[in-house]
């Protein structure tokens, strides 16, 4: 949850203190407001070996149904992708933690092998 503060004064309103160079402007009569925004962070889940039987293909092609039929909020899935030859699966994901993360893998049995906070970074041409 953040909450922000904010100085208002008739025909006067500032930015919040403690977000720097902020562009929020709000004409409201409360002195504090509380957006509760979860930060999503992007993470890059590889899946240990699966279990005899699931082919990965399917279970990456599934997984984001597997994750809205198991009530699963806080993961969203931005990618998936599969090695048949190895049996395993991998997905880029965003989440407000490591926990959350692993949490829903486990949910839809998915055995994870790693799971590592990801930061995309821009090729140059």
């Amino acid at each position: 949850m953040v909450i922000l503060g904010f100085d208002i004064f008739p025909n006067q309103i500032y930015p919040p203190r403690d977000i720097p160079n902020s562009d929020i402007l709000i004409n409201l009569n409360p002195s504090t407001i509380i957006v509760d925004v979860p930060f999503m962070t992007t993470f890059i889940v590889n899946s240990a070996i699966l279990r005899s039987g699931r082919d990965p293909e399917a279970c990456a092609a599934g997984a984001l149904k597997m994750l809205t039929k198991g009530g699963i909020k806080n993961v969203k899935l931005k990618s998936c992708y599969c090695c048949s030859s190895e049996g395993r699966v991998a997905f880029i994901v965003e989440a407000e933690s490591k926990e959350a993360v692993l949490d829903a893998m486990n949910k839809i049995d998915i055995p994870v092998a790693s799971i590592m906070e990801a930061e995309e970074v821009k090729t140059q041409k």
